[in-house]
């Protein structure tokens, strides 16, 4: 599994204390697994954060130095998640990708079966595993669910409704979804 986790400028920059704890749960499930952080560039509709969002790549890299098979791919243009991983996913040799973003923390405690879901994955049954942020499902993604699948000794449950919480999925799954993207937009996946 290859890791993608996209930043790009937040009020708390250049403070780095939310990466870091992201990037601490992530090696907790992976610590051998390559890291490829997506630092976007700016918007116009942030330009007023570029000074703090620069010292935080700088003290980024600093940190990124680090951790053992974490990279820095730095976007000078705003460029949004569907192109920053459209081009790292050019790089990317593993046949599964986990994608979280900077300011989502994995739980540790009780530990996330991840082999049960990488055995999910590579048995074609889903496209694609994205974790859910409550323990129960809210009344208004209801009507999206379709029923409960176990697998691995986990629970699951079939949905259509997306949304960008940590997931994992079969690379070539994310170069279709990326390839019904036109180049040229700025877009989240």
């Amino acid at each position: 599994v290859t890791i993608l986790i996209p930043t790009s400028p937040v009020p708390r920059h250049p403070d780095t204390s939310l990466i870091e704890e992201c990037l601490g749960s992530v090696k907790f499930y992976f610590p051998t697994a390559r890291v490829v952080i997506m630092a976007d560039g700016v918007r116009t509709q942030v330009e007023h954060r570029r000074e703090q969002y620069e010292q935080y790549k700088r003290c980024l890299s600093e940190k990124v130095s680090g951790y053992s098979c974490t990279e820095l791919c730095i976007f000078p243009e705003y460029s949004q998640q569907a192109l920053m991983t459209r081009e790292v996913l050019k790089t990317v040799t593993t046949p599964l990708i986990f994608f979280v973003e900077h300011d989502a923390i994995l739980r540790t405690s009780p530990p996330i079966n991840i082999q049960a879901i990488f055995d999910l994955l590579f048995s074609e049954q889903v496209n694609l595993v994205r974790f859910y942020n409550w323990q129960d499902i809210w009344h208004e993604h209801q009507h999206l669910m379709h029923g409960e699948l176990t697998y691995g000794g986990s629970r699951f449950v079939r949905t259509t409704q997306y949304s960008q919480w940590p997931l994992v999925s079969s690379t070539a799954y994310h170069r279709r979804v990326l390839a019904r993207i036109p180049e040229e937009n700025r877009t989240m996946i």
